[in-house]
């Protein structure tokens, strides 16, 4: 699950967010209309999870609103430290979904591999006896 919402992280950090997003990262309604966008992206990506996990995924939107009005406020007071805050800032948002990771699956079948239809079980093969040879050679 939590590559799913790295996924989802990624592409709400850097494929979806255009130029003019950046510029306005510092107003309020910016950082919460992207913490929304991540908040939608976790939500879709999570799959059949979705109604499980979303108190969780509500709660990295809102981290991840939080690490960057933290991060924007200190580039504002110090640009010069804009390559090393938005490491920083990216660090955590990466760190971030790993460290609720075992939380998430106590909710979530141990591999996301498994989405087989429930209607399908793989069973051994049938194990038969060696049939005995019909002709003995004398």
């Amino acid at each position: 699950m939590v590559w799913y919402l790295l996924l989802a992280h990624f592409l709400g950090d850097f494929v979806l967010q255009t130029d003019r997003m950046v510029r306005m990262r510092d107003k309020l309604w910016f950082s919460s209309l992207h913490a929304g966008i991540h908040f939608l992206l976790m939500f879709l990506l999570a799959g059949s999870y979705r109604m499980l996990v979303w108190p969780y995924l509500l709660l990295l939107a809102f981290l991840h609103f939080v690490q960057d009005r933290i991060k924007n406020s200190i580039v504002n007071r110090r640009p010069d430290w804009l390559r090393v805050s938005f490491v920083i800032d990216q660090f955590l948002h990466y760190l971030t979904p790993k460290a609720l990771e075992p939380s998430i699956n106590r909710f979530v079948d141990k591999s996301l591999f498994d989405d087989a239809p429930k209607g399908i079980r793989f069973q051994k093969p049938i194990q038969r006896p060696n049939p005995e040879p019909r002709y003995q050679a004398s």
